[in-house]
């Protein structure tokens, strides 16, 4: 199959730490309960702003940008969309149990630990949780043993190339 000229880029919405760290909100006390609703607003609650991909140094294949060593930390990112994407990729590494939510919907659940960067292609949920203007991600991590690492990235990925044999 060839790719026809102007078939699409991809474009970072949260780029990952391993590119260009995106600055987290986050805090290691645990937050009010509406923590990760669309209207609630880390920086009006006192967390702390760091670039992404938090944990303890020596976790294998990370490289944490800001050290987490307590059970439990809460990220909050925001992006601004003009037009809704067709598909939504999350990039993930997680080391313990994490949750995500996007706009106040669990969009996805992790548990365990993995041992390097992953792609999850995002479902219908995620796609009618998105909206033009501002959107919310906020993520839990808990972790009870060894290492800790935590980062993610979201974005659009290219449009799957034409088959020109298809046209």
């Amino acid at each position: 199959a060839a790719q026809l000229a102007g078939s699409g880029v991809e474009q970072t919405l949260i780029p990952d730490s391993r590119k260009s760290p995106h600055e987290w909100h986050y805090t290691t006390t645990k937050p009010k309960d509406d923590w990760f609703k669309v209207g609630f607003r880390a920086e009006k609650e006192g967390w702390k702003l760091a670039p992404g991909g938090f944990g303890k140094k020596g976790t294998p294949n990370c490289n944490p940008r800001t050290e987490w060593h307590t059970p439990d930390i809460w990220l909050q990112a925001s992006f601004q969309l003009s037009t809704l994407p067709k598909k939504l990729v999350m990039t993930v590494y997680h080391d313990e149990d994490a949750e995500i939510y996007l706009n106040g919907q669990k969009i996805q659940e992790f548990k365990g630990c993995v041992s390097n960067y992953f792609e999850v292609p995002l479902g219908k949920g995620a796609k009618q949780a998105l909206q033009t203007g501002r959107n919310v991600v906020s993520v839990h991590c808990k972790q009870t043993k060894g290492g800790q690492f935590i980062d993610l990235g979201l974005h659009q990925p290219k449009r799957d190339p034409l088959d020109i044999a298809k046209l």
